[in-house]
């Protein structure tokens, strides 16, 4: 990617920052095995710990398929309300295999081995990355600096640390591999065959893969007059225009696929684009654009969870400020570049691997970090073309002063990459750490408040044999119960993106049934109302809308309405009698008993009608199973209706 009407007229300095001219090319195994290395740093504080109960349950203990349940043609086969990722599911099945049985029994858990495995496809990534980026005529020192930053970012510890994101090193690696071949055998005839398979390989790994087709074509367009990737073709005609068609066509069918199953998959989960429409998501991603980059350029304050205020005018000082931003780093690195081609192409990557994880179509997180996984690698390729650029333009400075430089920024982001290993050790800290950095996001509440219920059942399961013992552990349990229903509170009043999580339903009850508790009534209704409100693409489960209705006529008969109260409690039971079976049918009839026989003896009612609803309230109380909270209140108005 030479171009020299494209280069700023400075000196071209083979000894500047980053140019590798120190490295010998006989030492390149050494680079490799360092840069493989490096990646263990993230793992450093995490690596024993067990498997987390955010997504790991589903994706291992709760899928058959990782446990050889099933034939490598049910592993293919898509699944509702899934990802579509089998090349990852088969590798958790390859881990289950190698460590299952005797890793668990030396040390309580298999979780290290997948960590390792990932680690393992996580440094493999970053090795074909540094070949790459060398096969792009970058310079050694830029390629290596470049792949080490892939290999230790703080951001890449979700990927690394968290189990259930083994799918983004697979896409990673395969991803990376096909754009190699893509450039090593440009005029090869075994360019298509390779591209193209380990391009579907990191599609069925995970779908942001398909962030790498634009990169490719971004490589067609810059790379079509480069000298260095034709110096370096393996035969000595290029492919006709025709044939290179044909990759793209095939390139675009598997890309057609991927998004169609996923699609399928995630349609439980796609929410409306922020703030509404598409225009309001593209002003938006100009905020979480910024974002990223410093994070990338900066990670001193990541969360495992972002809130993003949507962006719905142009004349939003957000968006002109975020914009500004985006405009003045892609000119500033431009203008600064020592190959602007290189540049342009970096931030291409950039934009082009992240397009498939912005918001035009929108799922619950807005923003994560695992999102830039892809195209981490673009952002810092333009960072090492603007600081050759700018080590040119002043010679002054010593070269080693810039390498210097260069192994400081890398410290510091295996220090940070280290530290933030640590949160990965379980959900508590991890969610801490989110709630404490990003207050407004919901998702941060609701996974602190996980946190506390499994705390919960923990401490619930301990023995305890004396008084003391027992009077210690329920006075823990009401803290933690306390806990998880202020946390339950806190998502709804205090996170404006609540209506975007796929769990507002079961949140938004929670909160109303501990402010009834609490006698707030006014909180109570406003909950409940929340629910019974809440949009059509939230897609209220029955089961909570027949509480949602239980806990409303609560609060009326609490108000001193009965006849509301029973029409409320008519509809629960409506609801609730779809579920014979289950805990809501109690619930409901109560709720329907309580305001049927409140009703019975109110003095507008007529005989007949009063009959009718104490029998009607007779049958429901009896209902009521011992096991229920509201059986002694039952039992109280039976022998009232018997009076």
């Amino acid at each position: 990617m030479s171009d020299a009407s494209a280069e700023p007229k400075v000196s071209h300095c083979e000894s500047g920052v980053l140019s590798g001219s120190t490295l010998s090319r006989r030492n390149e195994f050494w680079l490799a095995l360092a840069i493989a290395a490096a990646g263990l740093i993230l793992l450093a504080r995490c690596l024993g710990a067990n498997f987390l109960p955010y997504d790991d349950p589903i994706h291992i203990h709760q899928n058959p398929l990782v446990f050889g349940r099933g034939s490598l043609l049910d592993v293919f086969r898509p699944r509702l309300n899934s990802t579509y990722f089998p090349i990852t599911t088969l590798s958790y099945r390859l881990d289950h295999w190698l460590f299952a049985g005797w890793m668990t029994d030396a040390f309580s858990t298999w979780a290290p081995g997948i960590r390792l495995m990932t680690w393992l496809y996580h440094s493999l990534a970053a090795i074909i990355l540094w070949r790459f980026l060398l096969q792009l005529g970058t310079r050694r020192g830029a390629a290596f600096f470049v792949a080490m930053t892939f290999a230790v970012h703080p951001t890449a510890c979700e990927t690394v640390c968290w189990i259930s994101e083994r799918k983004n090193a697979l896409a990673g690696l395969f991803g990376f591999a096909a754009l190699y071949a893509f450039v090593r055998w440009r005029d090869s005839g075994w360019r298509i065959p390779l591209t193209a398979t380990l391009y579907a390989l990191a599609c069925l790994s995970k779908p942001s893969a398909l962030g790498l087709l634009p990169v490719m074509v971004a490589l067609e367009v810059l790379g079509a007059s480069s000298q260095e990737l034709r110096a370096k073709s393996q035969e000595p005609h290029p492919q006709p225009a025709i044939t290179r068609a044909a990759l793209f066509v095939l390139l675009v069918i598997v890309s057609l696929a991927a998004v169609l199953l996923n699609l399928e998959g995630h349609r439980s989960t796609l929410m409306p684009p922020p703030g509404g429409s598409l225009f309001s998501a593209t002003l938006t991603d100009a905020e979480v654009l910024a974002r990223y980059l410093y994070n990338l350029l900066l990670p001193i304050n990541l969360s495992f969870v972002y809130f993003v205020e949507p962006i719905t005018s142009l004349l939003d000082a957000r968006f002109v400020l975020y914009l500004l931003a985006l405009a003045g780093a892609c000119g500033l690195t431009m203008w600064l570049a020592e190959n602007r081609r290189r540049a342009l192409f970096g931030w291409l990557w950039f934009f082009g691997a992240l397009s498939p994880c912005l918001n035009i179509v929108s799922i619950p997180q807005i923003m994560q970090d695992r999102y830039i996984y892809l195209s981490l690698p673009g952002f810092f390729l333009v960072l090492t073309e603007a600081a050759a650029g700018l080590r040119a333009r002043f010679p002054v400075v010593p070269t080693r002063a810039f390498f210097a430089l260069a192994g400081a920024y890398l410290a510091m982001f295996a220090a940070l990459g280290c530290a933030r290993g640590a949160l990965f050790t379980n959900q508590f800290l991890l969610f801490s750490d989110a709630v404490a950095k990003q207050p407004h996001a919901a998702h941060a509440r609701y996974g602190l408040a996980v946190a506390y219920a499994i705390k919960y059942d923990e401490v619930k399961n301990t023995p305890a044999l004396s008084d003391a013992e027992k009077a210690e552990r329920e006075k823990k349990l009401l803290e933690l119960r306390r806990h998880v229903k202020e946390l339950d509170r806190a998502f709804i009043d205090e996170c404006p993106d609540a209506m975007r999580q796929i769990n507002f339903d079961s949140k938004a009850y929670n909160a109303g049934r501990y402010a009834l508790e609490l006698g707030e009534l006014d909180a109570a209704e406003r909950y409940f109302q929340k629910l019974l409100n809440a949009p059509r693409y939230l897609r209220v489960l029955p089961n909570y809308m027949a509480s949602t209705l239980d806990g409303l006529s609560r609060v009326r008969m609490k108000r001193g309405k009965p006849q509301e109260a029973l029409a409320l409690a008519e509809r629960a039971v409506q609801i609730a009698q779809q579920f014979p079976d289950g805990d809501i049918p109690w619930s409901a009839y109560f709720a329907r008993g309580q305001a049927a026989a409140a009703c019975a003896q109110l003095p507008s009612t007529p005989p007949e009608e009063s009959k009718r609803l104490r029998l009607l309230a007779t049958g429901d109380l009896r209902r009521v199973n011992e096991a229920s909270s509201d059986y002694k209140d039952a039992q109280r108005l039976l022998k009232g209706l018997g009076q």
